[in-house]
């Protein structure tokens, strides 16, 4: 036996529910799953320990490195060892200087259905597969991650270095919650049945409901340390953010590149328990200020990858409540709702403009910010020979095509343009304020219902 297992089975306390053993005796396969230092490895060795005739059959233990797409089958009555963070490697390895946002942001679906190992390990299992999953509170993980010093000495060098940088950070920022659900959604579609393990304080204790899994990794929240933020923001290459002030970090202390000006004339109006979406959020600095102005409800939208990570992030960080999803704008449910809309700086960067005002003027049920480039806009100028005249256009109801390679747009409007597009041909609103951008040749639309 090597040191770890006798290290696990010699520790005091290890204890395995009988209700765990009697959910995977008659497995085909178990896959073992968790949060790195979870505790997958130690129930590996109580289990052989405790029941060494039944279990014993378990061979081999087979970790996630180990499979590749010439595997053909598996030995029956075999173990999979999973880390269920797995795909942020795969991140890391893409865009590495985003640390902190690559382990803030949830494991998606796409992400667990795109696993090279997961979909070999699915295409060679035969049989009844179960999927053990070990689910520890977020302290107790940080702490447990902060202490190892090695890699699992069966399935690599065991003089090998644990990264403990990478697998805190996940610990410390990611909402274990939301990789569960999505964890769990992947199962589901695969037909394997999900059996919850408690893992903390050395023991392994069946957990019957998805209620009472995801309550056991939001129990003992780790509380981000002064440093730890100073850290985040020191070496996070942020898109238009930063924390003005360390000392007292809330979402007050947020800013996002020089929006001061457009955010107080937003919030000249009353957002008392406004529900707000954000379309195209980006690090969500409208959002976190409809929070701050006393919204009840916000809701912000975002595409890009890093920019909907780092919104994750900060909001980690504030300890806000804002929703971020990365999701299209086409795909908003029509049927909900919101009291305000902030649509800021995306629609030259749409090519359907239309479709997107009629989807969002059936969403707003009060007011609609609409910030669009006009045709004095300097990169639509850059793409045209004739920009004289464009300042009188401004007051004809114009739409300028602009060069999507070129300048990184589609269309710009004259004022006189959408006006006509939402209050008069499609009575969408029943009349629109507009006032200066504090981005130069930019208009905000206020739209009223």
């Amino acid at each position: 036996m090597n040191t770890l297992a006798a290290q696990v089975v010699d520790s005091p306390g290890l204890d395995i529910d009988p209700r765990i053993i009697r959910r995977i005796e008659n497995a085909d396969h178990v896959i073992l799953s968790g949060a790195s230092s979870a505790g997958k490895s130690t129930f590996l060795y109580a289990l052989r320990e405790s029941h060494p005739e039944q279990f014993s059959a378990y061979q081999p233990v087979i970790p996630a490195n180990w499979i590749n797409e010439g595997m053909q089958d598996l030995p029956s009555k075999s173990l999979f060892h999973i880390n269920m963070h797995r795909p942020i490697y795969g991140r890391m390895q893409s865009r590495p200087e985003y640390l902190y946002s690559n382990a803030a942001a949830p494991v998606t679906y796409e992400e667990y259905a795109s696993e090279p190992v997961f979909k070999q390990f699915c295409k060679v299992a035969q049989g009844k597969v179960i999927a053990l999953i070990l689910l520890t509170p977020q302290a107790e993980l940080v702490k447990r991650i902060t202490e190892r010093a090695v890699v699992e000495p069966r399935f690599e060098d065991s003089s090998k270095p644990y990264d403990n940088r990478t697998w805190s950070w996940v610990a410390k920022l990611q909402d274990m919650s939301e990789t569960l659900s999505n964890w769990l959604r992947l199962l589901e579609e695969k037909h394997i049945e999900p059996v919850f393990v408690d893992s903390r304080d050395g023991k392994f204790v069946l957990l019957e409901t998805i209620e009472e899994a995801k309550q056991s990794v939001t129990d003992g929240q780790f509380r981000l340390t002064e440093d730890d933020i100073k850290q985040i923001w020191t070496n996070e290459p942020f898109e238009y953010q930063r924390i003005s002030d360390l000392v007292e970090v809330n979402a007050s202390n947020f800013v996002q590149g020089d929006r001061t000006s457009t955010s107080q004339e937003i919030f000249k109006s009353d957002f008392t328990d406004a529900s707000v979406l954000d379309v195209g959020c980006a690090g969500g600095y409208f959002c976190f200020e409809a929070e701050k102005a006393g919204a009840s409800k916000v809701v912000g939208i975002e595409l890009k990858d890093t920019r909907y990570r780092q919104a994750l992030l900060t909001k980690r960080i504030t300890g806000s409540n804002v929703r971020f999803e990365r999701t299209n704008l086409y795909d908003l449910d029509s049927s909900e709702k919101f009291d305000v809309v902030f649509f800021l700086n995306v629609i030259h960067h749409l090519r359907e403009p239309m479709r997107a005002l009629e989807l969002l003027s059936r969403i707003t049920a009060k007011r609609l910010y609409l910030e669009f480039p006009t045709l004095t806009d300097h990169k639509f100028l850059s793409t045209i020979s004739f920009g004289f005249w464009n300042k009188l256009l401004n007051h004809v109801p114009v739409i300028g095509v602009s060069l999507e390679d070129e300048a990184g747009q589609t269309f710009v409007f004259s004022q006189s343009a959408i006006e006509r597009i939402l209050v008069r041909n499609t009575a969408a609103f029943s009349r629109v304020e507009f006032v200066q951008s504090q981005i130069p040749n930019r208009l905000i639309a206020v739209c009223h219902k």
